[in-house]
């Protein structure tokens, strides 16, 4: 090979370099962009604020018994936030944006991002816009508030995306637990049935517990291990879950039925809880649609429409969840 062939190689080599180093700048998303995503003390967080360009908003705080509550008005779902507070320490950077990529991606963070501000107990510890997946599922585009770059996120070891942790609906954040009240804790539990009132009746708690009719304010008889019994049924005690979809129009159709039972439990200090029940019609999602002589019946068996302490929202209840608790006086007597 000769000496001018050399030097034109090398001279190619070198302008090769320039162009790459200096005009493509593979480098750049990284230099220009921070990374620190994570939050490696999340147990220092107070205050999370999730919200997207339709007005959606969620404001999850965090209380001194390290319980965490939605939009300061319900209680939040804990396994939720755990879940949102362990993606805040896991997640990683996977990779930069390409320069190919960057409008497209700065573009959908602009429109489609989610606006998510961390706190501490100092205040705004960081801002991060979540935006959606990406083509092959397993990444999520982000950035950081006041970087230039936009990068990929993923939590090593899943695969998925992890927009669906930041979703700022607050009916996905509300918690689905209607009774948690320990029986020592109970003062009295007082079960309506607008349908059957002879079947109504109060449970008042105490060094013996009674049983009273409501109908006609009568005491019934039964054994103590039973009341004791019913009485613990109260912890831990979920709905399945709240309808997003439901319109206004229909949950004032709801409750403009009689309701098919209505329960509340007194705590110690005066505290109520209160689930009102309403039946809910057959639909083809309902398992049981026909008694033994096949003849559809009138409403679903396994679900009903819940509405806890007043509140409008409509939460659906098991009746498998909930059958302990629905008890009659006539059941409450039998065989005592």
């Amino acid at each position: 090979m000769s000496k001018k062939t050399i030097l034109l190689l090398l001279l190619l080599v070198v302008v090769a370099t320039i162009y790459i180093v200096w005009v493509r700048k593979p480098w750049r998303t990284i230099g220009e962009g921070r990374t620190d995503f994570a939050i490696a003390d999340t147990g220092s967080i107070t205050r999370i604020f999730m919200a997207d360009k339709e007005g959606n908003q969620v404001l999850l705080t965090k209380q001194q018994n390290g319980s965490w509550t939605l939009n300061n008005a319900y209680s939040a779902d804990i396994t939720k936030v755990q879940l949102l507070l362990t993606t805040l320490h896991d997640m990683q950077v996977r990779n930069p944006v390409t320069e190919k990529q960057m409008n497209t991606v700065v573009g959908t963070l602009a429109t489609a991002g989610i606006k998510v501000e961390v706190y501490n107990q100092k205040g705004l510890e960081k801002v991060l816009y979540i935006g959606p997946a990406t083509v092959d599922q397993t990444g999520t585009m982000a950035l950081i508030e006041g970087s230039e770059a936009p990068f990929i996120l993923h939590i090593p070891g899943f695969v998925g995306y992890l927009t669906p942790r930041f979703y700022p609906f607050a009916i996905q954040w509300r918690s689905k637990l209607v009774f948690n009240t320990p029986a020592e804790q109970i003062e009295k539990v007082q079960v309506e049935y607008p349908n059957t009132p002879n079947q109504s009746f109060l449970v008042t708690n105490g060094i013996e517990p009674s049983l009273t009719a409501l109908q006609n304010n009568q005491q019934l008889v039964t054994g103590n291990q039973k009341l004791n019994y019913y009485l613990g049924c109260f912890t831990q005690l979920y709905g399945e879950g709240f309808d997003p979809d439901i319109t206004q129009a229909q949950v004032d159709s709801i409750r403009k039925q009689k309701p098919f039972s209505i329960i509340t439990l007194t705590a110690a200090g005066g505290n109520q809880h209160k689930l009102e029940l309403y039946y809910k019609g057959i639909t083809e999602k309902t398992k049981a649609r026909y008694d033994d002589k096949g003849n559809e019946l009138p409403y679903d068996g396994g679900t009903y429409y819940g509405f806890v302490n007043g509140d409008s929202t409509v939460l659906y209840i098991q009746q498998y969840s909930f059958n302990k608790v629905l008890q009659t006086a006539q059941t409450l007597t039998e065989n005592p």
